[in-house]
């Protein structure tokens, strides 16, 4: 397969094997196109895809920067064996991935739109002997940042009041539901959207097209929160380490931020605000200075960081670096003297560049969605291995839902570290216990959970089962129960757990799992 730089033929990607080419830009964009013959392909992945299905899009286009995504296409067959993954190790510059079905040319003619002038390793991984999941873990070690450390805290379940109350949360709320949240087996409290304007309100169709409209300005709101140090110090005397919700690039319209400083926003309103125009560095030095004292000065124990990735990347008006510079600033001064400090970062940018600036990896929004809970969290496991603190959505369902449901919902977050977001004090006691039997569980399970190794099995249009492992047990997520035999087979003569969110029965030892329960 012929590879083109700048439309000038220069590389050779040889069949059958993992091709490197050193790449020295000539300007501020190189472009990189090959041809790659459709032959045993039958569908495409990339990082925060959280699509499984096997099936050839007509076109397949994305951007990634530092920001949001990764610099990684693939290529598989039925059985999820590579047929061919392209990537670099430029995790910082806007980069453009397409791929466009060629039917005359039976091929996807691929296109790599790469900006900056910093010099990059080309990847054509070729192999037909090696997995999809072998391939992006051969590329991740080429990339991955070195000495990683993260906090204790960061392998603890979280509680978030997002989903429970939107932007109607407040201390009184917050503390009564405490204890019995700490008592259920969770050590941090998210404080989510709704801490700094005084509105109550809930999103709903009326209220989500202006609902960012005073955000910017980051004041803990007076009436909500009357005495907000005393509080947070109660909430940490009960247990738990707090953490406040913040958008960084969020300039609302009615915030002081819009009105004095018009020159830092884009003209573009969504939502009830604009977003920060990352290139103005005195833009980000305020807004980093202002979050950092905020934690810092209210003893907070991190921040979850939200919407980094609202401005999209784009190789026609690069945002990478000068984002980079805002997460970089945000990071090192939040954690600097205070190591343990927690930081959330979502699924669009929960990447192997963002390894060393957070804490913590959460999957996109899905209330009441067990099933897309368990994909984004397959993805995020998926794009950045093992030993990484992911963490689920918060879980949140009808307080009328069928216990079945309430316990798939809380299954699939042990393909993480669990969140819930429900109001603990109106929950029906069967689903209290419920939740408080797999938070034990996830305790028990919790250096097998974070530490053991990831496997992944595929039907057609899903992850079909989640396995984990160490030297004596083994973990099972089934979604698939036609796979069941399949999965088991790796357990040889080691502990097993089967977590059975599928829709049949099926027989651990001779005792009978079924749908939505554990053999635990």
């Amino acid at each position: 397969m012929k590879i083109f730089v700048n439309n000038a033929e220069c590389f050779e990607a040889a069949y059958g094997a993992l091709n490197l080419f050193n790449i020295t830009p000539a300007g501020n964009k190189t472009v990189i196109k090959m041809a790659l013959p459709i032959v045993d392909i039958h569908g495409v992945w990339y990082c925060n895809m959280s699509e499984f299905q096997l099936r050839l899009p007509w076109k397949v286009e994305y951007t990634s920067a530092f920001n949001r995504g990764m610099p990684f296409l693939a290529f598989f067959n039925r059985a999820r064996e590579l047929r061919c993954s392209v990537a670099t190790d430029n995790l910082r510059d806007d980069t453009c991935f397409s791929a466009a079905l060629n039917q005359q040319n039976c091929t996807y003619d691929i296109t790599f739109t790469v900006t900056g002038e910093t010099p990059f390793v080309l990847t054509v991984d070729r192999r037909e002997d090696v997995s999809l999941q072998e391939s992006v873990a051969d590329w991740r070690k080429s990339v991955m940042p070195e000495k990683l450390n993260f906090p204790a805290g960061a392998w603890e379940p979280v509680f978030c009041t997002w989903y429970a109350v939107h932007g109607e949360v407040n201390s009184k709320w917050i503390e009564k539901q405490m204890r019995k949240v700490k008592a259920l087996g969770f050590s941090t409290l998210i404080v989510d959207d709704g801490w700094c304007y005084d509105e109550d309100k809930r999103v709903t169709p009326e209220t989500l097209p202006n609902w960012y409209n005073t955000i910017g300005d980051w004041n803990i709101s007076p009436r909500k929160f009357p005495n907000f140090k005393e509080h947070v110090k109660t909430v940490q005397q009960i247990g738990l380490k707090y953490l406040l919700w913040v958008a960084p690039h969020f300039a609302g319209v009615d915030s002081e931020l819009y009105r004095n400083h018009p020159e830092w926003v884009f003209e573009r309103v969504h939502e009830g605000c604009s977003h920060l125009d990352v290139s103005h560095r005195d833009a980000v030095d305020h807004i980093s200075e202002k979050l950092i004292a905020l934690a810092k000065d209210n003893g907070l124990d991190g921040l979850k960081i939200d919407f980094l990735d609202v401005v999209h990347p784009s190789v026609e008006a690069p945002i990478g670096r000068n984002t980079g510079y805002l997460i970089e600033k945000l990071s090192s001064g939040l954690r600097d003297k205070a190591p343990e400090t927690l930081i959330e970062f979502r699924q669009g940018y929960a990447t192997i560049g963002m390894l060393p600036f957070a804490t913590q990896f959460r999957a996109g929004d899905v209330p009441f969605d067990w099933a897309f809970n368990f994909r984004r969290l397959a993805d995020i496991r998926l794009s950045l291995g093992d030993g990484v603190p992911v963490h689920a959505d918060p879980a949140y369902w009808a307080e009328d839902e069928y216990p079945e449901n309430v316990a798939r919902h809380m299954m699939v977050m042990m393909l993480a570290v669990p969140m819930l977001s429900m109001d603990v004090n109106t929950l029906p006691a069967e689903h209290i216990s419920i939740v408080k039997y797999y938070l034990d569980l996830y305790h028990a399970k919790k250096q097998l959970l974070n530490h053991g190794h990831w496997q992944f099995y595929f039907n057609s249009c899903d992850v079909g089962a989640a396995t984990v492992e160490n030297e004596s047990e083994v973990l099972v997520i089934l979604n698939d129960s036609t796979m069941f035999d399949r999965v088991i087979k790796a357990a040889a003569d080691r502990k097993l757990t089967v977590l059975n969110i599928s829709s049949e029965s099926v027989t651990v030892d001779g005792i009978d799992v079924a749908p939505g329960s554990t053999n635990f």
